[in-house]
């Protein structure tokens, strides 16, 4: 399971909404149902649920990562050598390198 719903269905309680409301606003029962069954829902409905209930994304639903999933870990692809071209371009959030050394300590 990616996503859960339950902070949609304790938001709706809070402000007196019902799923009745939702399916008066544009939002199909199959569409209530998946939500309750934590379903894949169209970014679509997203956008109805939060202006319906004037609120944000992450107010209405969560990621949780499956256990069975591994972590991928993303490493820089600029070489370990530099020159002193190289440092014209680095930012003020600094260098791959410093990103590297950091991860290493």
């Amino acid at each position: 399971m990616a996503v859960k719903y339950d902070k949609l269905f304790a938001l709706m309680q809070t402000k007196g909404v019902k799923k009745y409301d939702l399916r008066q606003n544009g939002i199909y029962a199959a569409v209530v149902d998946k939500l309750i069954k934590n379903a894949n829902v169209d970014v679509t409905t997203i956008n109805k649920l939060c202006k319906l209930l004037n609120c944000q994304p992450g107010d209405i639903m969560e990621y949780i990562p499956d256990s069975n999933v591994k972590n991928i870990k993303i490493e820089s692809t600029k070489s370990n050598t530099s020159t002193a071209d190289d440092t014209s371009s680095t930012s003020d959030f600094g260098s791959d390198t410093d990103l590297r050394r950091d991860d290493n300590t």
